[in-house]
């Protein structure tokens, strides 16, 4: 059992890490003219349908606090990556998608549970490394 979720988590993490590795080199060929005043959002319009940060709030609690932490942090961050490479944003959010239903599913055996508080300190170790170009809040 402990074989076959190190190797779901495997998976999703190296799903994940695709999803991110072409976003840096994405941003350094931008042939895209600057922005101007006229093209900054108003700060009257109305947010974009980005990710709730209150893991509580939205029922997506695991039950691991590390857990909670990790997936409050992970959507904070996927604001900031939609704001700076679009093009990653869907496939990320895909990718962590898969990674929470994973982590609610192994809290629903006493087993997953004893081992999650581990794996979602390593999932916040690994996110550090693969959001770093778009200076997320670890």
């Amino acid at each position: 059992m402990k074989k076959l979720f190190a190797l779901y988590l495997l998976v999703t993490f190296a799903v994940f890490a695709a999803a991110c590795g072409g976003a840096a080199s994405n941003n350094t060929t931008s042939s895209a003219k600057p922005a101007t005043k006229a093209d900054a959002p108003k700060a009257d319009a109305p947010k974009s349908d980005a990710p709730k940060t209150d893991v509580a709030a939205t029922g997506d609690s695991v039950g691991v606090p590390e857990c909670d932490d990790y997936i409050k942090k992970y959507e904070a961050c996927l604001s900031s990556i939609a704001a700076k490479a679009p093009a990653v944003e869907g496939p990320m959010k895909t990718a962590f998608q898969a990674q929470r239903d994973g982590f609610k599913k192994a809290a629903e055996t006493p087993a997953g549970k004893a081992t999650l508080a581990d794996v979602c300190k390593k999932a916040v170790e690994t996110a550090k490394a693969s959001t770093a170009a778009y200076a997320c809040t670890w």
